[in-house]
């Protein structure tokens, strides 16, 4: 009787853990930095969280990375932002996974109105996202320079 009450209060304890272990709901990331390895300056620098150096020192090594915790955790599919270059790379070696996405922000070179038409139109660029870095740059979010990106 222990047994059974004993195997019974382990079960209910930890099924939802077991479960939740063995199978994940997809994911799609909105939202995943394909930037280059030396994007900062320096590669290999400290992890403002853990203070741990990244392994990942060279673009290829940052896809396997990606790559690899997607596959942990059943990431269907991530929107990719970065500099149009990166994001291409990271698009063309991920097997369709990443969506091509563009990025606003500083450092990161702008994009001519036409070029970004036909990237659009040819579907390398599907998603374009921070906007929400127009503020950082002294403007508000009802600039009419951001009107030319607005689709």
């Amino acid at each position: 009787m222990r047994i059974a009450f004993l195997a019974a209060v382990l079960l209910f304890a930890l099924g939802p853990y077991v479960l939740a272990q063995e199978a994940r709901e997809p994911i799609i990331d909105v939202h995943l930095h394909t930037h280059p390895a030396n994007r900062f300056g320096t590669v290999g620098v400290p992890n403002p969280v853990t203070g741990k150096p990244s392994a990942a020192v060279t673009d290829q090594a940052l896809l396997d990375a990606a790559l690899a915790q997607m596959r942990r955790y059943n990431i269907v599919a991530a929107v990719g932002f970065s500099d149009r270059q990166s994001v291409a790379r990271r698009r063309n070696g991920a097997a369709g996974r990443i969506i091509g996405g563009m990025q606003i922000d500083q450092g990161i070179g702008g994009t001519p109105i036409g070029e970004l038409r036909r990237e659009i139109t040819q579907g390398s660029v599907r998603v374009i996202g921070d906007r929400s870095a127009v503020p950082r740059f002294g403007a508000k979010r009802s600039d009419t320079r951001a009107v030319p990106f607005s689709c």
